[in-house]
């Protein structure tokens, strides 16, 4: 086996795995997005420059009000505090929750669409 098929092997095979934990992740996250706002914003060094994370406040459906940090951050500007988003979370732990986003919805679908397309070229090479 060439070393170009080989890597593209497990590069297929990384991506349709990222891919499905992503689907996993999203599919754990409640079904339908609830209203909630930008509350805060936290500053964390990255290694190279700072990052901005949003702490997101938003009731779950059993009426709790909940503040946590969501892990989408962002590299130039900090998100803009009290700004409406609609916040998806994780019913069993609702402190686990992300602003609801196109790349949060379709990039599992992305990663293993790229994946397929990785193992097709990997069986093409000879």
């Amino acid at each position: 086996m060439g070393v170009a098929r080989l890597m593209l092997l497990v590069l297929g095979l990384a991506e349709v795995a990222a891919g499905s934990y992503s689907l996993r992740r999203r599919h754990r996250l409640a079904r339908a997005p609830e209203p909630g706002t930008i509350a805060d914003v936290e500053r964390h060094f990255t290694g190279k420059s700072d990052a901005y994370f949003p702490v997101l406040s938003f009731r779950t459906l059993d009426g709790a009000d909940m503040r946590t940090l969501a892990p989408q951050g962002r590299l130039f500007r900090p998100p803009t505090i009290g700004k409406p988003v609609m916040v998806v979370y994780d019913p069993a732990k609702p402190a686990r929750a992300y602003i609801d986003s196109r790349g949060l919805r379709y990039s599992g679908i992305a990663f293993i669409i790229v994946g397929l397309g990785f193992l097709i070229m990997a069986g093409l090479l000879r």
